[in-house]
């Protein structure tokens, strides 16, 4: 659809904003090829062991991937940026509320993950994260952090993101 039809029948309602549990979701619109939805669920510290469950419900029914949004600086940076960040095992689960396993992934960022990206906020970390939610299906999440190296200039966003007509 050209840019000034959209704008007409749908720019007026993009984007849209929700929030449920620990999560708030952005919906950019129907046009987005890409990450149409993305649902943050805040800062994660990756220079500490932490232990933290989050509570995910109203999740838009698409293909969406759990990851780490992470900034890894200019070009000369990245380099030793991703050295100190590639060490962290980051450990995530998540449980519909039956509690059946809906994915459960864990590793070294380095090995086990899959970085991409850039994207306007860094780049996307993610492993076997996939999570196509059901409508009105609540989900438990939880995330373990041990890191192995100091990273602790490095900031990464805990996110959900996916969706688009791609």
């Amino acid at each position: 659809m050209p840019d000034p039809m959209y704008e007409v029948f749908y720019g007026w309602r993009y984007p849209e904003v929700w929030e449920c549990g620990n999560v708030v979701v952005t919906d950019v619109g129907p046009q987005a090829s890409h990450n149409r939805y993305i649902a943050h669920l805040g800062p994660l510290p990756l220079n500490e062991q932490i232990e933290k469950s989050y509570t995910l419900c109203e999740l838009p029914n698409d293909h969406l991937f759990l990851g780490l949004s992470v900034d890894l600086g200019d070009a000369n940076e990245r380099g030793l940026e991703w050295e100190q960040l590639k060490d962290v095992v980051v450990s995530v689960r998540a449980v519909d509320s039956s509690g059946s396993v809906v994915f459960s992934h864990n590793g070294p960022l380095g090995g086990r993950w899959t970085l991409s990206g850039p994207y306007p906020d860094g780049a996307f970390l993610y492993g076997e994260t996939e999570l196509q939610p059901r409508p009105g299906e609540a989900y438990k999440l939880y995330v373990t952090v041990t890191p192995r190296t100091s990273v602790a200039r490095i900031q990464a966003r805990l996110n959900i993101r996916g969706g688009g007509w791609k």
